[in-house]
């Protein structure tokens, strides 16, 4: 029956096509459109055929695996089968559960790391007491961008001859001390600056300036 209805229909929608290219007036297809009806009837005629031909075939192999594994009635099998389905179903969906609520702790792990960041980086802007270590103060403590203005201000009065060159970014390099904090002092230093000597020649100096972190006071200035 399903290779019947199979055949039957590709043969009709073989005619179909046939007439959609060269409509066939002898058997009453004079027109392309007649055609394009007669392919879907033949395709919707094949697909039945195929499925009952398809449900033919599976529930002879799900007899033939019914008698292999020693089971008389094929429903018995199939619903033991179908259990067994269901649970690997289950399994492999608690599974991809358990995945899933991993990746989405180790996601919101990510997101309050990055909003705790975000929390100290604020804080530190506004305090230097709130930075991590010294080269947080130095890299996001807002403040020391004026004091490094003032550093380089200060330097250019300093000057006896001439005015001195700056770098254009001024003052980034700082001396590590990791008793920085007890201290409350900074100091910043700048390797790249020129200062004019008697003879009118640029000379490179090493400029440090010391400020203080608690009092928000430059100290002290030094050009070597």
């Amino acid at each position: 029956m399903g290779w019947a209805l199979f055949i039957l229909g590709l043969t009709v929608f073989t005619f179909g096509i046939i007439s959609i290219i060269v409509p066939i007036k002898r058997f009453k297809i004079p027109t392309r459109k007649r055609g394009a009806l007669v392919a879907v009837l033949g395709f919707i005629v094949l697909s039945v055929g195929a499925g009952i031909e398809g449900d033919k075939i599976q529930a002879e192999k799900l007899e033939a695996e019914a008698k292999a594994a020693g089971y008389e009635n094929v429903e018995d099998y199939a619903a033991i089968k179908r259990a067994e389905e269901a649970e690997i179903a289950a399994a492999r969906k608690a599974e991809e559960d358990r995945l899933a609520a991993i990746e989405k702790e180790k996601q919101d792990r990510i997101v309050a790391a990055k909003k705790a960041e975000k929390t100290q980086l604020d804080a530190c802007r506004e305090d230097w007491t709130k930075c991590l270590n010294q080269a947080d103060v130095a890299e996001n403590y807002s403040e020391l961008r004026n004091v490094r203005i003032s550093c380089m201000q200060l330097a250019e009065r300093m000057a006896q001859y001439g005015d001195p060159e700056f770098p254009w970014l001024n003052f980034q390099k700082y001396l590590s001390d990791s008793d920085y904090r007890t201290k409350g002092e900074m100091i910043l230093v700048e390797d790249g600056a020129k200062f004019q000597n008697g003879f009118g020649a640029m000379k490179r100096v090493t400029i440090s300036c010391f400020y203080d972190l608690v009092s928000g006071k430059i100290k002290d200035l030094q050009v070597n």
